[in-house]
């Protein structure tokens, strides 16, 4: 009898197929654009640490030489970083000289 049975289930139909393909589908929609946001929340997180860490580069320098860097070059070859910070997204760094702030110029990350 469960021979029988089994011969006679010999594959899936096409609407199960179409079933699965739609849930499949239902699902990378929904998890794409996730990722796609976790991606750029993790660039932005990362460019704010690179400006902290520049800002207190730039107030260690200040304290040493009276006055703000010109910018983040002149940090690198004053031995405060090994090598230049890069924005993860292609910005670039710059140094305000009457306040020390760092800013970025790639979108929406200050």
């Amino acid at each position: 009898m469960m021979r029988a049975i089994w011969r006679q289930q010999q594959g899936f139909t096409l609407i199960e197929l179409l079933i699965v393909v739609a849930i499949i589908g239902i699902l990378a929609g929904i998890a794409v654009p996730r990722i796609s946001e976790s991606l750029d929340s993790a660039k932005v997180n990362s460019c704010q640490s690179n400006r902290a860490a520049i800002e207190s580069a730039a107030e260690l320098y200040r304290f040493k030489e009276s006055e703000y860097p010109e910018n983040v070059e002149t940090l690198v070859s004053a031995g405060y970083f090994r090598k230049e910070p890069k924005c993860p997204s292609g910005g670039t760094y710059s140094i305000h000289q009457t306040t020390g702030a760092v800013t970025c110029d790639a979108t929406g990350h200050n």
